[in-house]
């Protein structure tokens, strides 16, 4: 009797896993590069430094585009 559930075989689990992770990565990225700037915001010295605009930024990493937009 041939089985009617498909199998995945362990190459379709790591891309899978790997799809994910990279989700993943690019959210945690994206909300670390924002706290980190809006810290050297408020930490900058105002007597000699400021903010004059926040544009988006995109750049390409090993596990996809990172794309942060400030708020």
């Amino acid at each position: 009797m041939k089985d009617i559930i498909n199998s995945v075989t362990m190459k379709e689990i790591k891309q899978i896993t790997y799809r994910a992770l990279q989700k993943s990565f690019s959210q945690v990225m994206a909300q670390t590069l924002l706290e980190l700037d809006e810290a050297i915001a408020l930490g900058r010295d105002k007597k000699r430094f400021y903010l004059k605009d926040k544009r988006p930024l995109k750049f390409e990493s090993v596990f996809g585009q990172v794309e942060l937009y400030s708020v």
